[in-house]
């Protein structure tokens, strides 16, 4: 029923804060199959299977999450998050604009998608400073993309720009 599948996944998710991987990832196909209709199971089965680094089952997941579910941020994030760690960066920018289209102070999704601008090109640099500027828009103390801005001032020459936002990186 609804009530044991979501405790299912809120252990597997706390297994996943915990580095249980396997544990979670085995908590994740109890709840899918539990209740095959529920959206939920699928993202935490695709998490898990992130984690466990089965890239391509964890995708499939995300898939079956995203077709019952496409107004997720968090589903439609993580897939663009994994599609980047698998080097598919139009995918990914997709599903990170998606993510930021559903909500637009999602800061994670602003970050990631400046991590897939920045690994496409240098004629990209442009726009992965437009979504970390994004991101600390939205949170000026969140570290992370402070260091990429620097990363991608200083790839472009403009060193001194890189020395001001890496000191806000510390």
């Amino acid at each position: 029923n609804a009530t044991n599948t979501n405790a299912r996944v809120g252990l597997g998710e706390a297994y996943i804060a915990a580095g249980q991987y396997q544990d979670a990832e085995d908590t994740a196909r109890a709840a899918v199959a539990a209740d095959p209709k529920y959206y939920g199971s699928y993202g935490l089965l695709a998490q898990a299977l992130r984690e466990n680094i089965k890239e391509e089952e964890s995708l499939e997941a995300f898939e079956t999450m995203l077709q019952m579910n496409p107004a997720s941020v968090s589903g439609n994030s993580n897939m663009g998050t994994l599609l980047h760690k698998m080097k598919k960066y139009e995918e990914a920018e997709f599903r990170l604009n998606k993510a930021i289209a559903l909500n637009p102070n999602h800061q994670n999704s602003y970050y990631n998608l400046g991590l897939v601008l920045h690994a496409q090109s240098d004629k990209r640099y442009a726009d992965a400073l437009r979504a970390a500027a994004s991101c600390v828009a939205i949170d000026p103390g969140f570290a992370n993309p402070w260091y990429n801005i620097g990363r991608l001032f200083r790839e472009l020459g403009r060193h001194y720009d890189s020395l001001a936002a890496l000191h806000r990186y510390q």
